[in-house]
């Protein structure tokens, strides 16, 4: 029985660890890239820097419909953070974020017409919050 309270205490801890908050992902355009093209993203604290980094460099173009841009994007999450995407479900889409201090990225690829749609979002230190991804 110990034990048993012993587990259930450290599930207990760790979800509530895992999940700090809310956020909500709108995507007014999602159904432009056809169902299923669209991921979301939460870059975990400990992988701030790397994300920075890679966001930041030379090579990383800023216009937001940039599909080497967006390859990059999901990149990183393949090779750095694979547990950290979600596929959205439509043009709105909740999630929990671990903590205030996280990017939220959505990546909405159309392989069939080559349209890209790549959004950055880091959360202001509130939870609760809305971010939009709209075309440019």
């Amino acid at each position: 029985m110990k034990r048993f309270l012993t587990l259930i205490s450290l599930l207990f801890a760790i979800s509530t660890f895992c999940h700090a908050g809310t956020v909500t992902v709108l995507i007014p355009t999602a159904d432009n890239y056809g169902y299923g093209n669209a991921v979301i993203c939460v870059v975990d604290e400990q992988y701030n820097t790397q994300f920075e980094n890679l966001f930041r460099a030379n090579d990383f173009a800023t216009a937001h419909n940039d599909k080497n841009s967006a390859l990059k994007l999901l990149g990183f999450f393949k090779d750095v953070d694979q547990d950290a995407c979600y596929q959205a479900k439509g043009q709105t889409q909740s999630l929990n974020v671990p903590s205030r201090d996280v990017y939220v990225v959505t990546v909405l690829v159309n392989y069939d017409n080559g349209k890209t749609l790549w959004n950055i979002t880091q959360l202001d230190g509130s939870f609760g919050g809305v971010v939009t991804v709209d075309e440019p």
